[in-house]
């Protein structure tokens, strides 16, 4: 009889381990539950909810299609305010009580690098939604860019002025805040001034600034012709209105934070003729996939086409989409390992033409490479691409 129960109660015990074993943090047979580190408050909040937003609709229309795999995702998001420690306390709060599978997020640049280690340690993949380079370079393996990153976009409009324009020894200058996400756009511009062998002239002006008065008139001292604006929506449209009230005349470029319909809104005349470059289209575009994301979020939120969404709210869509295509691929055996393969599977996949063609390999999670320019239309309140994609010269 022992020998009987010995033999009846080890493939039991088995089963129960490979069953436990199997188990996936965040993966029942009929839900997903996903992280989401949003900075809806504080500095960037405007630009963090259009994200959210984003991300948020395009989660409800997966649900309503029937989820991924047949199994329904839940967004589970706290706010960090645009705070590193308020980040990592989110992070904590959300894997190790909430049990999420994976994450969207940190919106800022200090918060998603605090956090890398972490990310590392417990095999989460996670696409942040902060831009740097530092995300992707060197490889981090449970981590997928899913934006044009900063330094890509300054040499996209370093190739702009130089290649585009054929500007001769043009004094350029750059405008960025001194947090880790501005100091990312500053090293990068120093580096492509060094390349092209042009002049570089830097002002810092901080988060939360409410003039800019003394940079802008440094700025104008030096007289630049062109000047790249790194910051994000509220300073840099402080800093294009002191420049038309002090009579700073020069060439405006800007980066994939500032080139945005708010920026043109927020600026108005002081934004005329302004340059940038982004990777995902604006809400009002005659684009076959830009017209479904419009009727999507229009049968969620009648009556509200306009004002437009931002170039934000296209972000937060988009990443949704990227997360969901690699939880497709991954199939039914849904693990942090089956995500991140799958994800590497990912080529040239622009969500039928919202963003640039994004790919993934095992040597390469930066995801985009590709840009395109924008041109501010103040009449309009809007930023008009023009152009094709592109990438830059000098990668």
């Amino acid at each position: 009889m022992k020998k009987i129960s010995i033999f009846l109660i080890v493939p039991f015990l088995l089963f129960c381990y490979s069953t436990i074993s199997a188990e996936t943090r965040g993966v029942t047979k009929d839900t997903i539950k996903m992280g989401h580190i949003t900075a809806d408050t504080g500095p960037i909040a405007k630009d963090s909810q259009s994200i959210t937003e984003g991300v948020r609709n395009y989660i409800r229309h997966i649900n309503e299609e029937g989820g991924i795999n047949n199994r329904k995702v839940e967004l589970i998001s706290e706010d960090s305010g645009y705070s590193i420690p308020r980040a990592m306390s989110a992070f904590k709060k959300l894997l190790y009580r909430d049990m999420v599978f994976t994450f969207f997020g940190p919106t800022s640049t200090g918060e998603a690098t605090a956090l890398l280690s972490q990310i590392a340690k417990e095999k989460v993949v996670t696409v942040p939604i902060t831009a740097a380079e530092t995300m992707s370079k060197p490889l981090k393996r449970y981590v997928f860019g899913a934006s044009l990153s900063y330094e890509a976009a300054i040499r996209i409009l370093f190739d702009y002025v130089m290649e585009d324009l054929k500007a001769k020894n043009p004094k350029i200058a750059i405008v960025y805040p001194d947090v880790e996400f501005g100091k990312v756009g500053r090293t990068e511009a120093r580096i492509q001034a060094k390349i092209y062998g042009v002049e570089l002239h830097e002002e810092i002006l901080n988060m939360g600034s409410l003039e800019a008065t003394s940079q802008v008139l440094s700025m104008k001292k030096y007289n630049p012709d062109f000047v790249i604006l790194h910051h994000v929506i509220a300073p840099a449209c402080i800093f294009l209105r002191e420049a038309r009230k002090f009579g700073l005349k020069t060439n405006f470029l800007t980066t994939i934070t500032d080139t945005n319909l708010d920026t043109v809104t927020m600026a108005k005349e002081a934004a005329r003729g302004a340059v940038g470059v982004n990777c995902f289209r604006s809400w009002y575009e005659d684009v076959p996939a830009v017209k479904k994301m419009r009727e999507i979020t229009l049968r969620f939120h009648p009556g509200t086409d306009k004002p437009y969404r931002s170039e934000y709210y296209t972000a937060g869509w988009i990443i949704a989409t990227i997360f969901s295509e690699g939880m497709k691929r991954a199939g039914r055996d849904l693990t942090n390992e089956t995500l991140l393969q799958a994800m590497e599977t990912i080529k040239d996949f622009g969500g039928g033409g919202v963003t640039g063609p994004i790919s993934y390999s095992p040597t390469d999670h930066r995801g985009h490479i590709y840009g395109m320019l924008y041109k501010a239309d103040v009449e309009k309140g809007i930023v008009v691409a023009f152009g094709n994609w592109r990438k830059p010269l000098h990668p």
